[in-house]
């Protein structure tokens, strides 16, 4: 997209996110089914890039001619949530923080602008509109994506058939929740190293790219290895309390 404007008011130039497509359109452009993929997860829904590759898509299991997503009756799309935190994967183009700003020619790091699901939703909507669907037979989301098949129900509710909601909280995130993802971060916001996250181009940090992703960065020094062990620590016993309510699943 030549720009986009965030809900939040920012304007992001030349914005790019990845898709992929299974299946074919129909005529009447009604049989498509969008998968909205996990909070660390990217649009590689199904199949193999190379035969060599060590696993397929997320979702392989269940995409593919005669599976449950049958791509023999369905058009299957599948795109990255913007700001998508896997940028070491060289198949992920889509723009974040790790992305250099034109502006300054270096990455724009901490001053990305916050992006909401919401705003992945609309960017989803106009690339629906440019391959011609003209009604979805359903979205389809894990996790993360199941976050964003709410919100697709809620903006677009003329255009959504269906809504397969999966491992999610529906819209009940509780100001436990919130407060919650907030502990999980903090001790990383509070070490020393974590500006240089910003300025890495393979930097993880958005304002919630911390998660199950943080364990495998603790062997690089570069990075705040003792707050992500906090972070780490932290996020099991207080998604498993018996007494609170169920954290998101990301």
């Amino acid at each position: 997209m030549p720009s986009y404007t965030t809900v939040g008011g920012r304007a992001i130039p030349n914005l790019r996110f990845g898709y992929e497509t299974y299946g074919r359109l129909n005529a009447a452009g009604d049989n498509a089914i969008f998968v909205l993929n996990l909070f660390t997860g990217t649009s590689h829904a199904a199949g193999k890039y190379q035969a060599n590759d060590a696993a397929p898509g997320y979702w392989d299991g269940i995409i593919g001619s005669g599976k449950p997503i049958d791509t023999d009756r369905f058009f299957v799309i599948s795109a990255d949530a913007l700001a998508n935190l896997n940028t070491r994967d060289p198949n992920v183009v889509t723009t974040g923080p790790s992305t250099i700003d034109a502006a300054t020619g270096k990455p724009y790091g901490l001053s990305f602008p916050v992006v909401s699901y919401r705003d992945s939703v609309r960017v989803h909507k106009a690339l629906l509109d440019a391959l011609g669907v003209k009604r979805l037979h359903a979205v389809v989301g894990a996790s993360g994506g199941s976050i964003q098949a709410m919100e697709w129900g809620a903006a677009y509710p003329d255009f959504v058939q269906r809504i397969v909601h999966v491992i999610g909280p529906g819209f009940d995130i509780t100001p436990f929740v919130i407060e919650m993802i907030d502990v999980w971060m903090t001790p990383i916001r509070l070490d020393p190293k974590c500006p240089r996250w910003g300025q890495r181009r393979d930097s993880l940090w958005t304002r919630r790219a911390f998660t199950r992703n943080v364990r495998a960065r603790l062997v690089s020094d570069p990075y705040p290895r003792v707050s992500s062990a906090a972070t780490a620590g932290s996020v099991l016993p207080s998604r498993n309390s018996r007494n609170a309510p169920p954290a998101v699943e990301m």
